[in-house]
């Protein structure tokens, strides 16, 4: 490399028009910082990419093919190997992938995001191998955050939080090196910058590493102050850009035979169920309402009962009137209420469908506009954003089957059509069983608790989906094959009621759920997703009906670790994913309660304390003046312990130096240190201090008095080979010679 004042000459032109590799080639130190550069560029982009590939999103060759290209990318910077694509190929490839880009946007993915993703990362492998300049190692850092972008949008879950706090800080190192390799590079054209590798790197890594740290942990301290001080009032822009999860297409106001079965065969977590105080024998959760079936698929209404309700208010229910013979919007409730309140914490399902325990009474929340339909179905009309939390009251109690037995009366007049229609077509034998089955029983409750026992009794349980679609589902589920899941015993129960003027709706939701004990709350899966039968009892309004036997029972039993995980994912979308201003107003108040209690507990331990201590006075004040010669020879002893304990180290550090000062051949070092102290002591005094930079041989050569320099500079040989020879007989001489430049008078300098 050329000096800083000469002009080098690169393939012709001088170093300041060099590019990039040229000037590679000549600096090493900008060689270095370049390959750590790209390391911890490798890195950002693999952590962005496993991120990615957490989300369970990621295809299986996407995968493959991405980490190939990590790994052999990784192998090239470590043996410093030259695998780099032409430029000219790059572009061949990048205009290629716009046609393969509409492929698999229609054809492929059939998807936006997951097309945009493939292109995505169609990008990262091919800048991977082809870093030339300085703007490409800019590319690779977008690209990175374009990945751990992508996987926000993707996923909330906890592994997330890892995977970010391990890009950022290596974010912050990579951003430091890039800002490093862009001075160094513009050093180097000015011919400042010549510096060959050596032991000083490591000390550049350890700093670098230090402000990496140190930087992250300041941005993770304020990002965390500003997440929980700001105000939250919704829940952002990009959660409308998230996919929405197959697993609720079952919930929606159309599902078709087999859908609920397909949902139960994941075990992925929906929801979490929280109560406060009593707890219902059974977790039912209530969600979409059906009504109209055609004989393959049913379908919901949106008609709409109820006025909305504003950002956090309650949304009232009705209160249930067991007497009201023309309400239809009631359930057949008991006769004394029993409440439970509880908290719904919802993963990201893509629904607007509020999931709640029978009876509902009122909702609480961070609602913008929650309307009840006609059916008794839930939902929030805010389509910005998805309701992730809220909480409930409901009534869990039920009427007495004896009183419901005697229960005789007719179908209002008022009730609708869709709750009586039969498919079109259907299977005359499917009326006929109905009718065999109810024929002894007298009130509407023992017909439909008929059917209901001897759909339950009669058919098996099973998850097995037909092989192939059948013209009429539910008469080959009743009189071929008689094995299905809840989606056709709910489906023939409600096509049986119907068949013998019973009105009936198909209800899905939840059923049952795993306890955590160690968060106290209920854990939901796909597998508990259910659907049952709703049968209208008049003057009692509508009530459940379940004829789905008991299936084979599935392994849902947790470990240990697997509930701490389930956990953490708990606190983490309720207290991060989902705060908002509510959040904020409990830590609020649950800090100001707790640091008050702090405190007031804080004041009482030091007033009992002082007290004690008082108390303690005064019994030795009293103990003082009944008995002071105990306590007199106690004060005197400790005030002589003080003295010893205050006076006895200088005493005893005097005491030695005086005793190396008498006999120094005891220990010649040590004793010329001593006696050198006191001789540079006495030359302050002549008014000559000696410089704590200035060697003994300095010091004696600056005195300016002739006298007291040749003396100094005497007794300087005798101690230099004393303290540095442990020469014994020249420390036997040390006192003597200090006692002659002591000897001296003073003279003004």
């Amino acid at each position: 490399m050329a000096s800083r004042n000469s002009i080098t000459v690169v393939d012709g032109g001088s170093i300041a028009q060099a590019n990039d590799q040229q000037l590679l080639r000549l600096n090493p130190f900008l060689r270095e910082i370049d390959q750590l550069c790209q390391v911890s560029l490798l890195l950002l982009l693999a952590i962005g990419f496993f991120a990615l590939a957490g989300t369970g999103k990621l295809d299986l060759f996407s995968t493959i093919a991405v980490a190939s290209a990590l790994v052999l990318r990784g192998i090239a910077l470590l043996k410093r190997l030259d695998w780099s694509i032409p430029e000219r190929w790059t572009t061949y490839l990048g205009l290629l992938y716009v046609l393969a880009y509409g492929v698999d946007l229609l054809l492929v993915s059939r998807g936006f995001v997951a097309a945009t993703i493939h292109l995505l990362l169609f990008g990262v492998v091919i800048k991977l191998f082809s870093v030339e300049r300085y703007r490409d190692l800019l590319y690779l850092a977008i690209l990175a955050f374009m990945e751990i972008l992508a996987a926000a949008m993707l996923t909330v879950e906890t592994g997330f939080l890892t995977a970010f706090a391990a890009f950022v800080l290596v974010a912050i190192g990579s951003f430091i090196c890039l800002e490093i390799r862009r001075s160094a590079a513009v050093s180097a054209r000015t011919g400042l910058c010549d510096i060959t590798p050596g032991p000083h790197f490591r000390a550049l890594y350890r700093a670098l590493l230090g402000i990496t740290i140190a930087q992250a942990a300041g941005i993770a301290l304020l990002a965390a102050l500003i997440f929980f001080v700001l105000p939250r009032l919704s829940s952002g822009y990009l959660s409308q850009l998230s996919q929405q999860n197959e697993l609720m297409t079952g919930f929606g106001d159309r599902v078709s035979l087999g859908q609920i079965g397909r949902i139960q065969q994941s075990s992925a977590v929906v929801m979490h169920v929280k109560f406060d105080g009593l707890r219902p024998s059974e977790i039912r959760l209530r969600g979409a309402t059906l009504t109209n079936f055609d004989g393959q698929n049913w379908l919901g209404t949106s008609h709409v009962a109820t006025t909305g309700v504003r950002v956090s208010q309650t949304f009232q229910f009705p209160t249930p009137s067991p007497t009201a013979t023309s309400d239809l919007r009631n359930f057949a409730v008991g006769r004394s209420a029993r409440l439970v309140q509880y908290r719904v914490i919802l993963e990201p399902l893509g629904s607007n469908v509020l999931f709640v325990i029978p009876t509902p009474r009122a909702l609480f929340g961070n609602m913008r506009q929650v309307y009840e339909n006609f059916d008794q179905s839930v939902e929030s009309l805010d389509h910005d954003r998805l309701l992730a939390n809220y909480s409930g009251v409901s009534d869990i109690s039920s009427p007495y089957p004896g009183d419901l037995k005697k229960v005789h009366g007719e179908i209002p007049p008022g009730m609708p059509e869709r709750y009586l229609e039969l498919p079109k077509n259907i299977d005359p034998r499917i009326a006929k069983l109905a009718d065999e089955t109810t024929r002894n029983q007298r009130s509407t409750y023992e017909k439909a608790e008929s059917l209901e026992r001897y759909l339950s009794t009669n058919f098996g349980y099973t998850l097995e989906l037909p092989s192939q679609p059948h013209a009429d589902p539910i008469a080959h589920f009743l009189f071929e094959r008689k094995r299905g899941h809840c989606e056709y015993f709910a489906s023939s129960m409600a096509v049986m009621l119907r068949a013998v003027g019973i009105p009936s709706r198909m209800i899905t939701g939840f059923r049952g759920g795993e306890f955590n004990d160690l968060t106290g709350s209920y854990i939901i899966r796909a597998r508990d997703a259910h659907a049952w039968v709703e049968a209208y009892i008049p003057t009692r309004g509508w009530l459940a009906f379940d004829p789905t036997p008991a299936g084979d029972a599935l392994p849902t039993r947790w470990s240990k670790l697997q509930l701490y995980l389930d956990a953490a994912n708990e606190f983490w979308r309720d207290w991060v994913v989902n705060y908002d201003f509510s959040h904020q107003r409990m830590l609020t108040t649950t800090t100001l309660t707790r640091s008050r209690q702090a405190g007031d507990k804080l004041r009482q331990r030091l007033a009992s304390v002082y007290l004690r201590m008082l108390g303690l006075a005064r019994r030795v004040i009293r103990s003082v003046y009944r008995h002071p010669r105990p306590y007199q020879a106690a004060g005197w002893a400790a005030i002589a312990l003080l003295i010893c304990l205050t006076f006895g180290g200088p005493f005893t550090r005097w005491m030695n130096r005086r005793a190396l000062a008498a006999k120094p051949t005891r220990n010649p070092k040590h004793a010329a240190t001593v006696l050198y102290e006191k001789m540079t002591r006495t030359t302050r005094r002549h008014g000559w201090p000696r410089a704590l930079n200035q060697t003994p041989e300095e010091f004696a050569g600056i005195i300016g008095h002739a006298g007291l320099r040749t003396a100094v500079e005497k007794f300087t040989t005798h101690y230099e080979r004393a303290r540095y020879a442990d020469s014994a007989s020249d420390a036997a001489l040390l006192p003597e010679l200090l006692r002659q430049v002591q000897a001296i008078p003073r003279q003004g300098r």
